[in-house]
């Protein structure tokens, strides 16, 4: 006891005139960066923390411009007079012009720097990162729990939109795999997500955040874009670059092949059986198996996709006649309408498949499967092709749909 208060007595008063952490570092909880003609931009969302605010009057964007991500990242820390803390990065944000030139360097970079101790969720948009994060701070929410959510929704929904650091750079260095990135857009439509526009403010709420660029100041971009919408359309990577953008329709057929899409709505019209008449019919996904099995034919790869779903039909319309009318002890999930909806299915997979091979996009990587457990084979099969880079655009898929459920 005597010799804790000897050392408190020493060491206490060399902490009083020590600097505070919040007077040298800030928290980024998202980055964004854009490749420009001759150089880069990164830019940064910040918390910076003052006394008796709330978040949003603290969750500022800066940005600079540099050579490379480093330097750009050093005179960015260098015009905000403080440390850029990237521990609690919860996002990263790549621009237009920067999917499409590869983001794997700058991925590397940071995880190799170890500048980041999460495992950020990747995302990209349709214009500049930077006027995304600007937008952002213009919301009345954390980023963490707005675009960096509504990015991760992809992946339960009915594509599967989502990627973080770990798992792309996993992706990419399979060398076979596509890797699919949620891609936020920045739309003019305010029908089609979360408008950004300014609100106005009552006295004393701060609800704008600053926006400051290095050596850019008055320059920032406006545009009449201020919606930011997530309307499933999700970046496609191969080769660790940005090689097309699938619409939700597109990329249906592989939410249904995956176990993590738990979610779906389907929509068949023009029903006729013995309940009904020209109806359409509204069902709702209540869950799924999938099984996948792996063979050869004549040495040609062969994927055989097993899938049982369970819907529950939420709506029934049809002239004079609506669900409530109907009774309840009919099954109206009659074999008509399983036939349609696996008519339905299996033509959204071969869309999304088919789509998939003309980018050579191996996304429910089916190849890195066939290596795995089917080696010798596998190997065989490639020294066939004129190109190995081919290999998957030849891989045959069969789809199995049986469908159960009721009202």
């Amino acid at each position: 006891m005597i010799f804790i208060l000897i050392v408190f007595a020493i060491y206490f008063p060399l902490t009083i005139n020590m600097t505070k952490q919040t007077d040298r570092r800030t928290v980024v909880v998202a980055v964004g960066i854009d490749k420009n003609e001759t150089d880069y931009t990164v830019s940064m969302q910040m918390i910076v923390p003052e006394a008796s605010t709330s978040f949003k009057e603290n969750l500022q964007v800066y940005s600079a411009n540099g050579d490379n991500i480093l330097q750009t990242i050093e005179n960015l820390s260098i015009h905000i007079g403080k440390i850029a803390g990237l521990g609690n990065l919860s996002a990263i944000v790549f621009g237009k012009e920067m999917a499409k030139q590869g983001i794997v360097e700058t991925l590397d970079f940071f995880v190799r720097s170890k500048r980041i101790n999460d495992n950020p969720t990747i995302i990209t948009t349709n214009a500049k990162a930077k006027t995304l994060l600007e937008k952002v701070a213009l919301i009345d929410n954390n980023f963490a729990y707005s675009v960096n959510s509504l990015a991760k929704l992809n992946e339960t929904s009915s594509n599967t939109g989502f990627s973080s650091v770990e798992s792309f750079l996993s992706d990419y260095y399979s060398g076979t795999i596509a890797s699919t990135v949620a891609q936020i857009n920045q739309v003019s439509d305010d029908n089609e997500g979360i408008s950004t526009k300014p609100q106005s403010s009552q006295a004393g709420d701060s609800s704008v955040a600053t926006v400051a660029s290095a050596g850019e100041e008055g320059q920032n971009e406006q545009d009449e874009n201020n919606v930011l919408s997530n309307n499933g359309d999700t970046s496609i990577f191969v080769g660790g670059k940005e090689v097309a953008v699938f619409d939700a329709q597109q990329m249906r057929g592989f939410g249904i092949l995956t176990r993590e899409s738990q979610r779906a709505v389907f929509t068949l019209k023009n029903v006729s059986d013995n309940f009904l008449n020209d109806a359409e019919v509204v069902m709702s996904l209540k869950g799924k198996t999938i099984t996948r099995e792996y063979t050869f034919k004549n040495g040609v790869p062969q994927v055989k996709n097993n899938v049982k779903l369970i819907v529950k039909i939420e709506q029934i319309r049809q002239e004079n006649k609506d669900l409530d009318q109907m009774d309840g002890t009919y099954d109206y999930l009659t074999d008509e309408v399983k036939r349609l909806l696996k008519l339905q299915i299996v033509n959204q997979i071969s869309e999304s498949i088919n789509l998939s091979k003309q980018y050579n996009a191996d996304i429910l990587k089916v190849q890195d499967m066939f290596f795995k457990f089917k080696h010798d084979q596998w190997n065989k099969y490639l020294k066939t092709l004129p190109d190995k880079a081919d290999a998957y655009k030849n891989i045959e898929f069969f789809t199995d749909i049986q469908i159960s459920g009721n009202l």
